[in-house]
């Protein structure tokens, strides 16, 4: 059974499209056997030619364990387990999806903020041990939004016990009798943190924003704030130029002279940048804005590329692949997409022709391991939010606070929630 990529989401290290995809129901043992068969199905193999499951972690525990975590969205909980055979790597996550990769297109371990090491023979708990790896996680990085708010490692552990079954957990990657599991490790996101734990009771954690900036994902910028602020949010989402990210505007109802706004405030020169311009009147250009804008000094820049895109917003997807794929976007640095604005194709056209478009663009930014940001001039509570968040790995929530404008977090995933701190 295929399942789209928005229900592959997760894990946020692992970004490439699976090759084999899998759908099981939870809790009737049908986890652990397609585990297999989805990496006999890649390596083009009998399953029965593969070493054995229970080498890797214990089938029983795996099942149990993520039938225990909470079905309702969001859980504030993700759960998952990965194994490997050779050059594949089999997810399964509490969803009830599995998919297959190729490890070699993988670059999914994290960068941990925090790194401790559990005993398995001893007490306490791999919970509890989760619940003190993050907390030092907390206690030795800010994670870019509220540093005062760092939880405790009894608050960590209270919120898992209550959503998952701790012994399940446990025993996945315990130790056999006579030596540990292999190729294989448990993932969790919870507490605004990704987490890896190994056989050998390594367990590393790194915020969950900074995992989902680096292995890229889509978030929606949404707030009923000032042009300006969208401005300011999307030069900060853009990059410093010293980070060599490439950006790609795709404008709907936007026009050029936005984007070398926007670039300039950024400090990124307007030549690294490429426009896709969806409008019915587009023209091809390579630096003069369109008719009614205002002309910008670029000094001796030559502005940015401008592609007219003049088909159906269905094709605007395969026209971002044809940007990113024959300018060799992302060869030149991590693909930074500003999407603007998708109040203008909710106007133009339907909401599920505008979510087919946006679940398009998004899987081709998460292939390309790029950030993409779409820009929704809506109230954060509004139906139009509430109707595209699920494409999205986070919402940026933008209100006009005492001083100046301030952002909020959220990932789609867990419900995660920052507090709310200022837009640079």
């Amino acid at each position: 059974m295929e399942i789209d990529e928005v229900d592959c989401r997760w894990p946020f290290p692992i970004r490439s499209a699976p090759q084999v995809t899998h759908a099981v129901d939870l809790g009737n043992g049908h986890v652990t056997s397609s585990l297999v068969t989805s990496a006999a199905d890649m390596l083009d193999t009998d399953p029965y030619e593969l070493a054995a499951l229970y080498d890797r972690i214990d089938p029983d525990s795996v099942d149990q364990l993520l039938d225990s975590v909470p079905r309702e969205s969001p859980t504030g909980l993700r759960v998952a387990v990965e194994t490997s055979w050779k050059d594949v790597s089999v997810v399964a996550t509490d969803s009830g999806h599995v998919a297959a990769y190729p490890s070699n297109r993988t670059p999914n371990r994290l960068n941990p903020t925090a790194q401790i090491h559990h005993e398995w023979s001893d007490d306490p708990s791999l919970v509890w041990s989760i619940g003190r790896a993050i907390s030092t996680a907390a206690s030795d990085v800010a994670t870019g939004t509220d540093s005062s708010a760092k939880p405790s490692t009894a608050d960590i552990v209270d919120s898992l016990l209550e959503q998952l079954d701790a012994d399940a957990l446990e025993r996945t990657l315990h130790p056999r009798l006579t030596d540990e599991r292999t190729d294989s490790r448990l993932l969790l996101s919870t507490n605004g943190y990704e987490v890896q734990i190994e056989p050998d009771g390594t367990i590393a954690t790194e915020p969950s924003l900074t995992v989902l900036k680096r292995a890229g994902g889509t978030v929606l910028v949404a707030g009923a704030v000032p042009e300006d602020a969208f401005d300011r949010a999307t030069a900060t989402l853009l990059g410093s130029s010293e980070e060599e990210n490439t950006p790609l505007f795709v404008h709907h109802g936007q026009n050029v002279a936005t984007a070398q706004r926007r670039l300039s405030m950024a400090g990124h020169p307007q030549s690294t940048a490429t426009v896709l311009d969806h409008r019915p009147s587009a023209t091809r250009s390579t630096a003069a804005a369109p008719v009614g804008d205002s002309p910008l000094d670029h000094d001796a820049d030559s502005g940015p590329t401008v592609i007219s895109h003049t088909d159906s917003i269905e094709s605007l997807p395969g026209a971002v692949h044809n940007a990113i794929v024959d300018g060799e976007l992302s060869d030149r640095g991590q693909l930074r997409v500003g999407v603007d604005s998708v109040h203008s194709m909710l106007e133009a056209t339907s909401l599920e022709r505008t979510q087919a478009a946006i679940d398009g663009i998004g899987q081709e930014v998460r292939e390309h391991r790029g950030i993409g940001h779409f820009h929704l001039s809506s109230p954060r509570d509004g139906d139009a939010v509430a109707s595209l968040e699920p494409l999205f790995d986070a919402v940026v929530e933008l209100r006009v606070g005492d001083v100046d404008v301030e952002q909020r977090w959220r990932l789609t995933e867990t419900g995660y929630e920052t507090a709310w701190f200022p837009l640079k």
